[in-house]
């Protein structure tokens, strides 16, 4: 019924409902954790529609990508962005899709996730210091989110009922400050100061961690 690794957490939350014998319990789960997605994404107008792109990289020559049926994905898809159609026609019937560094622009997207650091050999800077990857568009931009540190990538790699708001309430923040507004264009490094009193101090330090070495300064309101 679904490809590898992309059975819905609806289903297996409901499944192990009934294993527990306890099926409204698990369906009381899936709807508050569906309507945390629903607010989310109404909160999130400006993500309708962007292309995201999940991946991973090796650290050395290989990328890999994937489906829009994994239940990875799916988290994203979830928030109202679209995947690259190229990588799930790559990918047909496997969760992900694997290709060389020289194809490096099927995941020049609105919006790029890196996942899987923690595997990647060199981690996050690797990808900084491969020439294919830094000059994607995306990258040049900063219209990156990593999926950093450890907790959150393994809460997001799980994909249950219990780990997926773990990971929500700490990615939302990271796709809310690289697209702070549909008219203003994506994250750079001068935020626009009216947006500032409206973000809270974690998005702003976010915010400049995004860009080391790089003067930053903003008020933050409480």
């Amino acid at each position: 019924e679904f490809i590898d690794f992309g059975q819905p957490w609806q289903n297996t939350t409901r499944q192990v409902g009934i294993a527990l014998g306890q099926p409204r319990k698990a369906e009381e789960l899936v709807a508050t954790l569906e309507q945390k997605f629903a607010s989310t994404k109404a909160a999130n107008p400006q993500w309708a529609g962007k292309t995201l792109a999940l991946a991973t990289f090796d650290g050395k020559n290989q990328i890999s990508s994937f489906n829009a049926q994994d239940a990875r994905t799916r988290f994203f898809t979830s928030l109202g962005f679209t995947m690259p159609p190229a990588i799930t026609a790559m990918a047909g019937e496997k969760f992900y899709v694997q290709f060389p560094l020289e194809k490096a622009s099927l995941i020049d997207a609105d919006v790029l996730v890196w996942d899987q650091l923690s595997y990647t050999a060199g981690g996050k800077a690797a990808l900084a210091k491969t020439p294919a990857l830094a000059n994607l568009k995306a990258m040049r931009e900063n219209r990156v989110v990593y999926l950093e540190p450890v907790d959150v990538e393994g809460a997001f790699g799980w994909q249950t009922i219990l780990s997926i708001p773990y990971a929500l309430d700490r990615i939302a923040p990271a796709l809310h400050n690289l697209l702070l507004h549909p008219t203003e264009g994506f994250l750079s490094r001068e935020v626009p100061p009216k947006l500032l009193p409206a973000l809270p101090q974690e998005v702003v330090c976010c915010i400049a961690d995004a860009f080391p070495g790089q003067p930053f300064a903003a008020t933050v309101h409480h």
